[in-house]
Parts: structure tokens; sequence; C-alpha cells
């Protein structure tokens, strides 16, 4: 955490009595603010993580999750959660706290291809990033697809879970690939 300027914060929360039979609740966090004093946050007693979307959300799926952008401390993270398993049920939830704004460190640009941006988006069709447009971040991409084959097309290759290539049209009206 402390070299990696893009995770903000990792935790790991267990169900109940999951870590330790005398033990209901157990979860660790450590942050950017903490790793310095190597001190972590035990959630033993201070939060019910389990309400939580990003817990709920990986628990329910039993893969891995990425929550739209939610602000924490001040700035805009989001939360890639695992669930953990143990003999096929769900013992709790690893994560990883992703800070949004570093994205754009990391976006290239090109003379050559002067209409060239970088886009990350969630399973649920969220902006997680746009080089464009940051005020997009957490909004729909429904609306950026005035050709809704073309959307639809885009929701079916996200859902088999395999990169790929797809061309659209922008509101505008270029072509993009």
């Amino acid at each position: 955490i402390k070299n990696n300027g893009i995770v903000r914060g990792m935790g790991v929360f267990y169900e109940d009595y999951a870590l330790d039979p005398a033990v209901k609740q157990y979860a660790i966090y450590i942050d950017k603010t903490t790793v310095d004093s190597e001190n972590f946050t035990d959630f033993q007693y201070v939060a019910e993580y389990k309400n939580d979307d990003w817990y709920k959300d990986a628990v329910e799926a039993k893969k891995m999750v990425i929550t739209p952008p939610y602000q924490y401390n001040g700035q805009y993270i989001v939360t890639l959660s695992t669930p953990l398993m143990f003999e096929g049920a769900v013992v709790g939830v690893s994560t990883v706290d992703i800070d949004v704004k570093k994205f754009q460190e990391i976006a290239k640009t090109d003379d050559k291809y002067k209409t060239m941006f970088h886009a990350l988006i969630n399973n649920t069709h969220q902006y997680l990033f746009y080089s464009r447009n940051e005020d997009l971040v957490g909004e729909s991409i429904e609306p950026r697809f005035p050709k809704k084959e073309e959307f639809k097309s885009m929701q079916e290759s996200m859902a088999k879970d395999e990169a790929f290539s797809i061309r659209i049209t922008s509101p505008e009206g270029a072509k993009y690939r």
C-alpha cells in the first residue's frame, strides 16, 4: 500500500465466527493513513460491514465484484471485493480499495490519435474512469451509446468475462473501437 499509488487500502472481513469460534466478528483494514504506523483498523466493534454492498455483493455472487465509485475520506474510490471460500462456503471477503483519481496518471495520449480516450467500466456498466470527462465517474455508460444494438453487443461481450474489442458510435456520430 505504501509504495503503490493506486491502492488506497486493503482488508479482510470474516463472516460471524468464521475465523475464530470465540470471536463473532473479525476484520482488519489498513490504508494509506495507517500503513506507516503499522496499525490497522479492527472492525470487530467499529462497523457492521456485512450490510455494505462491497461485502454483500461479493458474498452473493461468489466471485469478485467491483463497486460503483464512492467517496471515502474525501476521495473517490472503487472497491474490488473477492469472497474467501472454504469447502464451498463463503467465510469472508477480501478487499482492495482503488483511488479512482490515479487512473488519470496512467492514461495515455498520442498526437497521431487525437480521438483516443480511456475508460474503465464496472460490471453494472458505470464509469470507474473516463479520460474525457471525470464528471461521468459513477454514471451509466448507456447514454453514450445512441445505437442500442451497440450497447447490447457490449453487454454481451462483458458477460463472457473475456477481453474484447467493439466498434461504437458516439452521441456526436464519431466511430470508435
